[in-house]
């Protein structure tokens, strides 16, 4: 998360009086050692090929860090589920936004690192494929 974003979500929450923690680094790492009983995310999720097809007020509005991943949009599921896999942090639940084309692809990274968990994809009120949630048995 940049720094900007951390300092929007830390005005956000004084201004809605929430107690919010923040930190920055790499996906779990700043957590090492955490126990969860839910982890959400929005990560980039997006391959650099479908830069034609995006709708040029998200281009414009929203900064790469936050749109792209490479490996097909892929790489940040890969590095969350690796150290997930490490024990850095662990969680009951993981409940991931993912675009429209990669429930499979997500699904089997999870489902390969973790055989005992229950992976499902679920569905926008569009019908695609929106989320995966990941539940540790």
């Amino acid at each position: 998360m940049s720094e900007g974003a951390l300092k929007v979500a830390q005005e956000n929450a004084e201004r809605l009086n929430t107690p919010v923690k923040t930190v920055q680094g790499d996906l779990l790492k700043p957590l090492a050692g955490t126990q969860f009983d839910v982890i959400v995310s929005n990560p980039p999720y997006i391959s650099r090929s479908e830069v034609a097809e995006m709708d040029a007020d998200v281009l414009k509005s929203e900064p790469n860090m936050a749109l792209f991943a490479d490996h097909d949009g892929l790489a940040i599921y890969e590095r969350l589920a690796d150290q997930l896999k490490q024990g850095v942090a662990s969680a009951k639940q993981v409940f991931l936004e993912i675009g429209f084309q990669q429930g499979k692809a997500v699904s089997q990274i999870f489902k390969t690192r973790f055989p005992a968990a229950t992976v499902t994809v679920r569905q926008d009120i569009a019908g695609h494929d929106r989320m995966v949630r990941i539940s540790f048995n």
